[in-house]
Parts: C-alpha cells; sequence; structure tokens
C-alpha cells in the first residue's frame, strides 16, 4: 500500500493559449469521476445523475476454506508419512491448496445505497461525516450496471470503480470534496491510482459540464 500526504502549492503558468486549452482539458479530465467529484455531488443530492452509483461490499469467512487446525493437522499427518508416494505428495498438495486459500470472500449487493443515510452534518460548519459498515463499491459511468454476489473485479470496469475503506469511525470531508483525514480511509481502484500529477486546487470547478 502506498501512503502519501501533505501540502500542494498551485500556480497559473504561462504558456500559449493551445497548451492553456490543453491544460484545462486535462484538469477537467482529472476531476470528472474522482473523489472530490463524487463527495460533492452527494451534497447537491446529484451523485446519481452526474453518474456515480454506490453498493454495499461485504467481506465473510470462505466457505470453501476449511478450519486452520484441520488444514494443519492434514500437512503435518501427510509431511510425516512422505516418502515419495505420488498418493501422499497429491494430498500434501490438496492441503497445500487449501492453506493458501483466502480466508475471507467478497460479497457485492447490486442494490444502490442512499447517500444521504451515510452522510451527516457535524458541529462544524462546512464539516461532513461520511460513516458506513463494511466497504463501499463506486462506480462512475451513466448506465454501468455491477452484479451481485461473490466479488470478482472487472478488469473492464476497474477504471472506473473504486472500493472505499474506513480505519477511523468517519471520512470527513468538506464543501469542496476534500477529504480532511486521509489517514482514516482507504482507496483501492480508480482512485488509489490518483496519485500528485491528478490533484487539483480545492476549489476547482471543471469548465465542460456533463
Amino acid at each position: 500500500m502506498v501512503y502519501y500526504e501533505g501540502s500542494v502549492l498551485f500556480e497559473n503558468l504561462l504558456g500559449r493559449e493551445k497548451d492553456k486549452r490543453k491544460w484545462l482539458k486535462n484538469r477537467d479530465k482529472a476531476f470528472f469521476g474522482s473523489s472530490q467529484h463524487y463527495l460533492r455531488s452527494i451534497l447537491k443530492g446529484t451523485n446519481v445523475t452526474e453518474g456515480f452509483q454506490t453498493y454495499r461490499l461485504v467481506k465473510r469467512p470462505n466457505p470453501a476454506r476449511l478450519a486452520d487446525s484441520l488444514i494443519n493437522a492434514k500437512l503435518k499427518y501427510f509431511r510425516k508419512l512422505a516418502n515419495g508416494s505420488f498418493l501422499r505428495m497429491d494430498s500434501i498438495k490438496k492441503w497445500s491448496d487449501q492453506q493458501r486459500m483466502p480466508r475471507l470472500v467478497s460479497y457485492l449487493y447490486n442494490t444502490p445505497l442512499s447517500m444521504p443515510d451515510l452522510v451527516k452534518r457535524t458541529d462544524q460548519q462546512g464539516v461532513y461525516a461520511l460513516g458506513f459498515q463494511d466497504q463501499l463499491y463506486v462506480v462512475y459511468g451513466k448506465n454501468k450496471q455491477v452484479k451481485a454476489g461473490e466479488f470478482k473485479p472487472d478488469i473492464a470496469e476497474a477504471a472506473s470503480a473504486t472500493t472505499v475503506n474506513l480505519t477511523a469511525p468517519y471520512a470527513f470531508f468538506d464543501n469542496n470534496g476534500v477529504i480532511l483525514n486521509p489517514a482514516g480511509v482507504i482507496f483501492e481502484g480508480a482512485w488509489g491510482k490518483g496519485r500528485v500529477a491528478q490533484t487539483l486546487p480545492v476549489d476547482f470547478e471543471p469548465n465542460e459540464k456533463k
């Protein structure tokens, strides 16, 4: 996991009009579909019409993985008996495969969440709290659909989807859609790939409307 935190200073660059138009276009591209765009749209109540869908993603014990005590006992037993026998080596492989299975699997609910239920005002004016159980799966792009059931990330969807995890009780953010406690939230996927190059001024307003 990569984590970075700090302050960014933006200054207007001198350049040809052609360059300036290109820079503005790149800023718009960085904004649309970003966490900043998402959080602003929630406050306006336009997150769905602006192309965002939010789903619940939960982790549960993997039903295909047997208990550690059984796996370890079987491995110990067959390793003790192993003498090159194909049958015993095959058994060791079987239980080693069990040991490598993930302990948890993720399940996706394909009923979109109502964001007003997850975002609350705080005692501080202009500061809001995003809180939820389990994880959020945010997809950007109009008319995108997700399937319920065991969660297996779709490569084609990965460029526009983000998994949101909280490491604190709440993720606090302001009217600009800027997260105030960045260490309290983890993004995996589209937002997690953003770096300083995709950072925008906190009060940025897109030139192009979508």
